[in-house]
């Protein structure tokens, strides 16, 4: 996992349970309304309709939010210090967001917040101008940066969710639902624009927000008198949030750090491209490979490090592809190198195949499969050192897909929640005895386990339950427990 994903990882989880041990007894309590459902039955949607979505770029929209909030933050800073002594530093604009968004609704300081949102109007008018944008172009497909490239504006989207989450908050706390719900919908579009693009960070970051507007959804259905978003979230896009531009995108990096790897089978080389090669390769690998795994230091300079490793595997790498059908006096006129890195790269594709063609299999039945071990790097094994070298540039999609799974789980779980909802309406604010007694509005899977999700009456409590994820981490974050009480 390169550290752009791994800084993107952080993200997507809740800031209050970093550090904390996992516990059963964490559950999100929801106080439960009976509802009916809203009139029509997609009044409310998580996503904007088609025929109220415009032509157009939503990233260009995203990017004068951004700016215009970066130039909002520095007039702040400035206001701060010019009333304030000067060794006092003001507090930071988004942790003070990043405070609003975990407070009780009860605890929501709505004037204070009112007001600094009144100052940022002209932002989430941006914000909103975006969401409603049927196409979002961040300008990345194309770059040849590979893992060097930067990407602030997609981690600023960010502070950009932040403002729509407060902003949703506010509008709930106050009791007008139609408006927080239209500030949902344009986070959650926001998060779906921002994972269009061809690196897992975008993913990540795109998962990280729409995570935020779940919390939302939580909050919205507690609101006396709100009708059932059931339908709203069957009728969601599933996955919320697509991967695939990111799979695909990370698919070919390698091809697109070393782009040379194409051509290893279409022509010959000379000595001086497999010389310039290698030093590309043996520069590239710095950024993906573990240091054991390629010890650079240890000959920094010396440029038949990496040849020498060719070398030593010609016999067998030429043996293998001619075992393969390559031309015997093709593969004789090549450089020695050329042979080698063709045969690695070769074995490279055949494993990256292997991991990806799992990933748009139910998560329960692949999640062990995407991100297999590489070879081993031994130094007695030093075939496996060379085709490893090129493996670290394999997308470490199992987290990404993770964050994906467990958003999917959590609008399922909700939508389960919304079903009891609409049951108590229509049972004198009762619990159904079982999700199976949902004929009218059948509960889903747990999407991570491909088995339904628990369920049990407890006196004037129900819970709706799932067990933590395959593979994820001992943490509490990855269960889901809703504990449900039924409203006076």
């Amino acid at each position: 996992m390169n550290k752009q994903i791994l800084f993107a990882c952080l993200f997507l989880l809740p800031i209050r349970s970093i550090g904390q041990e996992p516990s059963t007894k964490d559950a999100t309590v929801i106080l439960v309304h009976p509802a009916v459902e809203p009139r029509p039955a997609l009044k409310f949607r998580l996503t904007p309709p088609g025929h109220t979505q415009r032509h157009g770029n939503a990233a260009l929209f995203y990017h004068r939010a951004i700016q215009l909030l970066s130039t909002f933050k520095q007039q702040e800073i400035r206001s701060v210090q010019a009333g304030t002594d000067k060794q006092e530093r003001p507090r930071p604009f988004d942790d003070e967001f990043t405070d609003w968004l975990v407070l009780p609704l009860e605890e929501f300081p709505s004037e204070q917040i009112r007001n600094k949102l009144q100052r940022v109007e002209h932002i989430l008018k941006e914000i909103e101008l975006g969401s409603q944008r049927a196409d979002c172009d961040w300008g990345l497909t194309t770059r040849q940066e590979g893992l060097d490239l930067s990407l602030p504006e997609i981690q600023e989207t960010r502070s950009l969710a932040r403002l729509v989450a407060v902003k949703a908050r506010l509008e709930i706390q106050e009791h007008r639902p139609d408006q927080a719900m239209r500030w949902i919908q344009v986070g959650g579009a926001l998060g779906r624009h921002v994972s269009h693009g061809p690196t897992m960070i975008q993913a990540l970051v795109g998962l990280a927000i729409d995570h935020i507007m779940v919390d939302r959804i939580v909050e919205w259905i507690q609101m006396p008198g709100t009708p059932s978003l059931y339908w709203a979230l069957a009728d969601r896009p599933r996955p919320f949030v697509s991967l695939e531009p990111a799979v695909e995108g990370e698919y070919y990096l390698l091809e697109r750090i070393l782009p040379r790897l194409t051509e290893l089978d279409r022509r010959i080389w000379s000595v001086e491209e497999t010389r310039t090669f290698i030093a590309d390769l043996e520069k590239e690998a710095r950024a993906f490979a573990p240091d054991d795994l390629y010890p650079f230091a240890s000959f920094v300079g010396n440029r038949l490090s990496l040849a020498m490793i060719a070398a030593d595997r010609y016999p067998d790498a030429r043996k293998a592809l001619i075992a393969e059908g390559h031309d015997p006096d093709r593969l004789d006129a090549m450089p020695i190198v050329q042979v080698s890195l063709l045969h690695a790269y070769e074995g490279f594709k055949q494993n990256r195949d292997q991991r990806i063609k799992w990933f748009n299999m139910p998560y329960w039945q692949s999640y062990n499969r995407i991100d297999g071990p590489v070879p081993s790097s031994s130094p007695e094994n030093p075939t496996s050192r060379l085709l490893t070298l090129l493996e670290y540039s394999i997308p470490a999609s199992g987290f990404t897909r993770l964050g994906s799974v467990r958003l999917e789980r959590r609008y399922d779980a909700l939508q389960c929640v919304e079903a009891i909802r609409l049951y108590a309406g229509t049972h004198k604010g009762q619990f159904p005895e079982r999700l199976e007694d949902l004929v009218e509005s059948p509960c889903p899977s747990d999407p991570a386990l491909g088995i339904p999700f628990r369920y049990r009456v407890e006196g004037k409590t129900a819970r709706v339950e799932g067990d933590r994820i395959p593979d994820s981490p001992e943490r509490h974050e990855y269960q889901i427990q809703y504990l449900l009480k039924m409203a006076n």
